[in-house]
């Protein structure tokens, strides 16, 4: 599963994705320092940078990182999109140290 969590600076992206791997949660994370966010306000387009950080984790870990983050970060929107594809051979080596689930 990826975990995208957005994150309004650096600092704390780096901060979120220290704790998520320090706590075997997630086995990989990137840290995109300056995406564009579009919402929509009074009838008008308003544009925001943050940043975006994505995980990579097991599935059956989602709602154990979704309850840690509420509570360490609860000011990070966080939420988690299938892999649909990939080496699977390799995402299980990369995630044998994730905690057991």
């Amino acid at each position: 599963m990826a975990l995208m969590i957005e994150v309004k600076n650096q600092k704390k992206a780096e901060k979120i994705t220290d704790y998520l791997l320090k706590n075997d949660l997630v086995f990989s994370s990137m840290i995109l320092p300056s995406v564009i966010v579009k919402t929509r306000e009074d009838n008008r387009v308003v544009e925001n940078r943050q940043c975006l950080v994505i995980s990579k984790t097991k599935a059956l870990l989602f709602e154990k990182v979704i309850d840690k983050m509420k509570a360490q970060f609860p000011e990070c929107l966080v939420y988690g999109l299938p892999i649909a594809a990939m080496d699977w051979i390799k995402f299980e080596k990369l995630s044998a140290d994730l905690r057991k689930v």
